[in-house]
């Protein structure tokens, strides 16, 4: 079933067109919520960590390494880079503006935990890349108004670099391989080492259009809450993500984890008969209860004590080609929680791993053979380590000389169905694939 157009599917294309020509470019979607949408460009500063963790930060005209580690360097990294908007419009005051823009890799978990990484790293993309922009423009999702918000700092424009691997070396997974991927995982979960894996496989596409044109269509064909374009250096990400990661103000913080997927139907009985099943499927909510324990326990790592709640519980949200099922998990941290004891706590997000965390991490490494690079793991925006909004990764594409590798997966569970399970992935591949399919022209928009 496919819903009713976005009237407003234009708004992103207006926000982000005026800086297409700039490097270091941003959209930051908000589909669907009555919150803005951010995009900008050509950024003063950045932090970039290599495959290795290395850590480089581009500040008054020159590069500086870092000997920091790399949870440690980010969080420095946006806490100066934190400012106060010069000229803030009425309808964006008590926002959170986004002073600082970008990415973490899912590989980031192994300089948090003692985990196996993956054997093949074919994307060769940097773990991080993190931009600050001295202005930024801000779409009204109430009058369609654009407003641009300077903030009250400056420096000389980061440099762009060219970034990552030649796309000829890019591998998508085969069936065989995801195959034996999952009874592995059957396999551990009969043994009691774990009981929960999500099992990832990615496909490789040849675009004929330029990605921001790709985004763009994809934007058209499922609007989400949290998408994303950024132009990162030699390589782009399109993000169709639905699921917030981490939302924080201050001292409160939340996750709106996502767990439990059907398919939408075209037949409007159908399509409800598919979210009631979701709903009340035993096995689905099973695996949610699993996910939404797991983040309480994370962030009840650096929470107060008795103030972990789980606001809301597996409701159904839809999307233009799935169902899925979410809840919302609330604390207030602990007095002095800066963003890398925030990271160290929760990255990567428990519904794109397993339960236990770090047995899933590590034994999917060895399953999935590939590097999952910023598939999985989030994208967002800060102003200071206390104000940062950010998503799980998932649904999201890297371009890079006019091919995508693009991802999906799914949770294991003890009775799961490894044909059942492919099929979830193909759902979820399925509004890219129409984006993929559809012709290289793309009616104007005003």
């Amino acid at each position: 079933m496919t819903l009713a157009p976005d009237p407003l599917a234009h708004a992103p294309w207006a926000l982000l067109r005026p800086h297409l020509a700039e490097p270091y470019c941003f959209l930051l979607d908000r589909a669907g919520r009555s919150v803005p949408s951010f995009a900008g460009g050509r950024p003063s500063s950045q932090l970039v960590v290599d495959c290795s963790g290395r850590v480089r930060c581009w500040k008054d005209g020159c590069w500086r390494e870092s000997s920091a580690h790399p949870l440690v360097a980010i969080a420095n990294f946006v806490e100066r880079s934190r400012a106060r908007p010069l000229d803030t419009p009425r309808w964006l005051r008590g926002r959170l503006l986004p002073r600082t823009v970008g990415y973490l890799s899912y590989e980031l978990a192994c300089f948090i935990e003692q985990v196996r990484r993956a054997d093949v790293d074919f994307l060769d993309l940097p773990l991080a890349v993190l931009s600050t922009y001295d202005e930024i423009d801000a779409w009204d999702p109430d009058t369609g108004a654009i407003s641009r918000v300077h903030f009250d700092a400056g420096g000389a424009p980061v440099p762009e670099e060219d970034r990552g691997s030649s796309p000829q070396t890019w591998e998508q997974t085969a069936r065989p391989l995801y195959d034996r991927g999952f009874e592995r995982i059957a396999a551990a979960i009969a043994a009691g080492d774990l009981y929960q894996a999500n099992l990832s496989r990615r496909e490789v596409f040849d675009l004929v259009d330029a990605p921001a044109d790709v985004y763009r269509r994809l934007r058209r064909v499922q609007p989400v809450p949290h998408g994303a374009f950024l132009r990162c250096g030699g390589f782009e990400l399109l993000s169709n993500s639905p699921e917030c990661f981490l939302e924080r103000r201050g001292d409160r913080v939340r996750t709106l984890p996502i767990k439990g997927t059907r398919a939408r139907r075209a037949e409007a009985g159908a399509d409800a008969a598919a979210r009631k099943q979701l709903r009340t499927d035993a096995k689905e909510r099973a695996e949610h209860v699993m996910i939404v324990d797991l983040e309480r326990n994370d962030l009840g790592r650096v929470a107060l004590a008795g103030s972990v709640e789980v606001a809301r519980f597996g409701r159904v949200a839809s999307w233009a080609t799935v169902h899925h099922m979410i809840s919302e998990v609330r604390a207030t941290l602990q007095p002095g929680t800066g963003l890398a004891e925030l990271l160290r706590a929760t990255f990567p997000g428990g519904s794109i791993t397993g339960a236990p965390k770090i047995a899933a991490i590590d034994l999917l490494a060895g399953v999935e053979r590939y590097t999952r690079g910023p598939y999985t793991g989030a994208v967002g925006m800060w102003n200071g380590g206390a104000m940062l909004e950010l998503s799980i990764a998932i649904r999201t594409a890297v371009v890079r000389g006019g091919r995508a590798c693009y991802s999906a997966g799914g949770g294991i569970v003890a009775d799961s169905d490894r044909d059942a399970e492919w099929a979830e992935t193909e759902v979820k591949l399925r509004a890219w694939k129409s984006c993929v399919a559809q012709a290289a022209s793309v009616d104007a928009v005003a």
